[in-house]
């Protein structure tokens, strides 16, 4: 018997809602909300997907939405949906209110291009208003500080633009976000 991988998905996903529940407290007893990344504990993380195997589960670190969209692939993270505000949550870390710079960093390529759609960024502070203290919340409904490029050829960070060069490269590139609790965002280059 063969099960398609969107189908399989479709009949784990009848059992999330039973398992889910215990989540929070898993991570609350375990102390994994209160990993910090910040300068003063000069803590570094580096997920390289070049070592693993082709698979849809990406790892215990992160959740993915739409799960069945996200693979790792050709030794790399691959997103294959269409969906608009698809994301990958790193759950292990969180980054506290006013507590240290932090820099986030990744490599990017495009697989496809979608006729100039589309966007690839990082949201960093994501908290949902109605429930502040669920990561499942912040997971599907939260909202935070949005920078990354479109394929319309700018480079956003929040609510600020700037025009990305003519010759960018979307199939391969690096982005990086440098932040601190006591900056402003002047201006975006």
């Amino acid at each position: 018997m063969v099960l398609k991988r969107r189908n399989f998905i479709q009949k784990v996903g009848l059992a999330i809602p039973i398992i889910a529940n215990p989540f929070s407290n898993i991570f609350a007893q375990s102390g994994v909300l209160d990993k910090a990344l910040n300068s003063s504990s000069r803590k570094s993380i580096d997920f390289n997907f070049e070592s693993l195997n082709d698979r849809v589960w990406i790892g215990k670190d992160f959740w993915s939405i739409p799960m069945e969209d996200w693979e790792i692939g050709n030794k790399r993270l691959e997103f294959k949906g269409t969906m608009r505000n698809a994301r990958l949550h790193l759950l292990t870390y969180v980054l506290k209110k006013d507590k240290g710079d932090f820099r986030i960093k990744s490599r990017i390529g495009l697989l496809k291009n979608n006729s100039d759609k589309g966007s690839v960024g990082f949201s960093i502070g994501i908290k949902d208003t109605t429930d502040p203290n669920s990561v499942k919340a912040a997971c599907y409904f939260g909202e935070g500080l949005s920078p990354g490029i479109s394929l319309e050829g700018k480079l956003f960070v929040a609510d600020k633009e700037a025009q990305l060069p003519q010759n960018f490269d979307f199939n391969d590139f690096t982005l990086e976000f440098v932040g601190s609790p006591k900056m402003e965002i002047t201006n975006v280059s």
